[in-house]
């Protein structure tokens, strides 16, 4: 806990478009870690937020409420789940929880936008 900076990325307009929905999917089920497994997608107008930490000014994207199994798709783009010019993707627990390191899991993040 404590590192700063754990964003997955920053979306801008310039190389990534006006973003107006998208989809996470399960490729792999989460594990190293079997009471963490409500795994979310969050975005947030701070880069500087900390692993185990509160997101400061965070939307959920994601928010899967219950674990994550092998080819589970959860979608959004809805008007309360935009992600806006300038904004840092996180994933985020669902759960109340401390550091945790996974030996396993993998998703893939789509986004759809316009130019």
């Amino acid at each position: 806990g404590g590192t700063a900076n754990c964003h997955l990325g920053q979306i801008t307009a310039a190389l990534n478009g006006a973003i107006i929905g998208g989809q996470m999917t399960c490729l792999e089920t989460p594990a190293g870690h079997a009471s963490i497994d409500d795994i979310d997608l969050a975005f947030s107008t701070t880069s500087t937020d900390v692993e185990a930490a509160t997101l400061s000014d965070s939307t959920l994207l994601v928010e899967r409420t219950t674990a994550w199994a092998a080819n589970d798709v959860k979608a959004f783009g809805t008007a309360t789940q935009v992600i806006t010019a300038n904004d840092f993707l996180y994933l985020v627990t669902g759960e109340t929880a401390t550091d945790t390191t996974y030996t396993g899991g993998k998703f893939l993040i789509e986004m759809w936008g316009t130019a």
